[in-house]
């Protein structure tokens, strides 16, 4: 997930033209996720918190989640196949990248908000996420 890198050049850019603009990052789904990736990353100062809607916890459990609902296929063989095909399309493994990790290193506000009813991304990962957050922080189911 190469766009949390993204997400600190759109923060550059916004910062050398208006230096004195906090910045709030949000993003719904895998943009919460994008986010909250981030956040594992050295942010700059002018960065005073996150709202993460929906956000899963990495590529695989979320890839892993989908195949095991939609297609009810084995993750044993499903999951490798996905990982492999998807690996040399985008460059990246279902491994490469975890906002659980980033939020152990999180030093920003986080506001952790999810949907009851989500029929995509199991609440449970956003109450992961938010277990994991190592910053001040709020749940909103």
């Amino acid at each position: 997930m190469y766009e949390r890198f993204d997400c600190l050049d759109w923060i550059d850019y916004v910062h050398s033209r208006i230096s004195n603009l906090p910045v709030y990052l949000c993003g719904i789904s895998m943009g919460a996720s994008t986010v909250l990736m981030a956040a594992g990353q050295q942010l700059p100062s002018c960065v005073c918190g996150i709202i993460s809607d929906c956000g899963f916890t990495s590529p695989r459990a979320i890839w892993s989640h989908v195949i095991k609902k939609s297609a009810k296929i084995g993750e044993k063989l499903s999951y490798p196949l996905a990982n492999y095909f998807i690996s040399k399309k985008a460059g990246y493994r279902g491994e490469d990248a975890s906002t659980v990790d980033a939020m152990k290193v999180c030093c920003v506000p986080v506001l952790f908000i999810h949907g009851d009813e989500d029929g995509f991304v199991p609440i449970s990962m956003t109450e992961e996420n938010y277990n994991a957050c190592a910053a001040e922080k709020t749940l909103l189911i």
